[in-house]
């Protein structure tokens, strides 16, 4: 879209209504126009709504005037879904409101950082299972829209599992309440909310085939609407279908999550393999003996951590090529020592797949192993040179039963195209984290991406994978979601039409409004030029500073400046994002 198709109407009747909660200088649009992904495209407005009634406004305006709507949380997003030519609502500033209900369920808003909900829990001994690395910085509402996961989906699963109601805008500005209710329930709703459940009843009834069929052979998934085990014989959870849609069906403000009770204690066991193919088949037997998480790392990844924290070299020691750290949950550490005893029995002594490393039942030492874990996109892209580790292909899924395999296969691929990589994920759900370090402004290097990205898309289809296990679709992944799932594409349509049916939900992600590739809106390409400004940073030392920002907005967390404002502009990716422009 060409924001030059728009009149200027709906500017005004924005800021008659919503005053300095609207801005569209050239400053701010700069500040939206980027994020954790690799894309870079200007709004046309930016919103910081105060209540609900602000976005029933904005979703108005814009409506009649036929202008996007894109809804977004943190920018930690790393597939491009929280970037577009829309007016985009911050939903971070406010939408704050934690409540404990009791029954082990807590009422969010959208703005809540997963974190400081994490933090009220702990007083109660609970927690919320889904845990993304970027649980510092990333909000309820960004959960909610990409179906987030993390090390404990293993056990848990993804976020749709852990909703039990959302609150949702719709573009039509109406606010729509998505529960999982009983299907003879349907009939005494209200005249609004009836037609929808009927016509995703009818609309689920009518593809169950096709749902079946498509279904991923996965553990984790967090591609297309999310579909399955939606429609059972007794219910519509029509709350866990909204979970994953990116801000497409509408504007989330709240949910009640299901929480859960902490485990009284926990270990961590590392093992060490040098052939991947048998980390593969390691993860298979660690899931049969109970696993709660099962991270992997390769030995680039271990170097880098070390030069960051050169006192987990206990745990990350630098002569391992691929490691596992396990994670075991019980109610004693007597029960902790019998599982890595199984752990070792089964992966050392019997199938000889691996040398054991260190192990550790202290709560500080495993709350740092997993932060350097969680820390691995900030470590990664801390790399010197013109090489950047570029998350392109970098959140397959897929099943742990032939993820050995899997892993053969990619590494086979990635070495035709002698490209470098860094490799890392949550292993006991078969997801990788995969990141090559490319030049993207090299013409060759851009030419050999092009064309391996739809290999590696043609290989993740053979093993009847997922494209995304938990970062959602977005602008890296909607392309190719029509060829993943060609007779469920249809269904898709069908939902994003009854949602939206005006098509301003931010409307090129899952089911696009136009046709588009993948690597259009890159923020870097052969194309990318240097103009010189006459002033210090024309340097290179300024310009590679500048550019190793790649906008995970993990500065939200620590600078000081911004925890006091709240505002974006504080934020040190905010300073990076306007030198770079």
């Amino acid at each position: 879209m060409n924001n030059k198709t728009y009149n200027n109407i709906w500017q005004d009747e924005l800021k008659q209504s919503l005053g300095s909660k609207v801005s569209w200088d050239v400053v701010t649009l700069q500040l939206y126009s980027t994020a954790a992904c690799f894309y870079e495209i200007s709004p046309l407005a930016v919103v910081i709504p105060e209540n609900v009634d602000d976005i029933v406004n904005v979703i108005n305006i814009c409506r009649e005037h036929k202008v996007p709507v894109l809804p977004r949380g943190a920018g930690s997003s790393l597939a491009g879904n929280s970037v577009a030519e829309a007016v985009v609502l911050d939903l971070t500033h406010h939408f704050g409101n934690i409540e404990i209900l009791g029954d082990n369920k807590v009422k969010s808003g959208v703005g809540v950082v997963l974190n400081h909900l994490q933090d009220r829990l702990k007083v109660d001994n609970k927690k919320f299972a889904p845990d993304p690395s970027s649980g510092n910085v990333c909000v309820i509402g960004g959960m909610l829209g990409n179906n987030s996961g993390g090390p404990h989906t293993l056990k848990h699963g993804n976020m749709y599992k852990h909703v039990d109601e959302v609150s949702i805008v719709l573009s039509n500005g109406k606010i729509f309440k998505a529960q999982n209710i009983l299907l003879n329930e349907i009939v005494k709703l209200d005249d609004f909310h009836r037609p929808y459940y009927k016509k995703v009843k009818s609309l689920l009834e009518s593809y169950s085939v096709s749902i079946d069929e498509g279904r991923t052979f996965t553990t984790k998934s967090a591609t297309g609407y999310q579909v399955w085990d939606i429609l059972t014989d007794t219910h519509l959870n029509m709350a866990s279908l909204l979970v994953g849609s990116e801000g497409t069906l509408g504007v989330f403000t709240d949910a009640v999550l299901k929480v859960i009770s902490k485990s009284p204690k926990r270990g961590v066991i590392s093992f060490y393999f040098n052939e991947i193919e048998n980390m593969g088949k390691a993860v298979q037997h660690l899931r049969s003996l109970g696993a709660s998480a099962i991270e992997f790392v390769d030995h680039s990844f271990i170097e880098l951590a070390l030069s960051f924290k050169p006192e987990l070299k206990k745990f990350l020691p630098e002569h391992v090529r691929y490691l596992l750290y396990v994670e075991f949950e019980g109610n004693s550490l007597d029960e902790i020592n019998l599982k890595f005893s199984d752990a070792i029995e089964t992966l050392i002594n019997k199938e000889q797949l691996a040398e054991v490393g260190a192990y550790s039942t202290d709560e500080a030492e495993i709350l740092e192993i997993f932060k350097i874990r969680k820390a691995a996109t900030v470590i990664l892209n801390k790399i010197p040179g013109q090489e950047k580790p570029v998350p392109f292909i970098e959140d397959a899924s897929i099943h742990p039963d032939i993820f050995p395999k899997f892993l053969v296969d990619v590494s086979n691929l990635l070495n035709k195209y002698s490209f470098k990589y860094v490799v890392f994920g949550h292993a006991g759900d078969g997801n990788l984290h995969i990141r090559p370090l490319l030049d993207f402004k090299d013409d060759k290097t851009y030419k050999a991406v092009e064309e391996f990205m739809d290999n590696f898309v043609e290989l993740v289809i053979a093993y009847n994978g997922s494209l995304t296990g938990e970062h959602g679709d977005g602008r890296l992944r909607t392309p190719y979601l029509q060829k993943r799932f060609p007779k469920l594409y249809p269904l898709f349509e069908e939902i994003k039409l009854l949602f939206d049916p005006e098509r301003i939900m931010n409307p090129d992600i899952i089911v696009p409004t136009n046709k588009y590739q993948w690597n259009e809106n890159l923020r870097y390409t052969p194309e990318y030029k240097h103009t010189l400004t006459n002033s210090g940073i024309d340097g290179s030392n300024w310009i590679n500073e500048i550019e190793k920002c790649h906008g995970c907005g993990t500065c939200r967390e620590y600078c000081p400046v911004f925890i006091a404002t709240g505002e974006e502009e504080a934020t040190a990716r905010a300073k990076a994002n306007i030198l770079e422009e």
